[in-house]
């Protein structure tokens, strides 16, 4: 499912930020493709899957690359 985002703050208007993803659901694990910046910034691009490996249990993990520089990332989610 494609999602979009763009938001800007009244305290610094010309740090408008923007974003992309496309994500699609294959039972417990969800992969997906994002975009995201910030006006007047190099967009950073990244992809990573989410497996929720019990109710309401997450972990999400991507890479990416932004002006040449490798960006990774590594994350646990609870919902109660």
């Amino acid at each position: 499912m494609p999602t979009w985002a763009a938001s800007a703050s009244a305290a610094s208007p010309g740090a408008a930020t923007w974003g992309a993803s496309v994500e699609r659901s294959w039972g417990a694990i969800t992969p997906h493709l994002e975009a995201f910046g910030t006006r007047g910034s190099a967009p950073a691009f990244q992809t990573g899957a989410r497996w929720e490996w019990a109710p309401g249990k997450q972990l999400d993990a991507t890479v990416g690359r932004q002006q040449g520089r490798t960006l990774l990332s590594l994350g646990f989610a609870m919902g109660f």
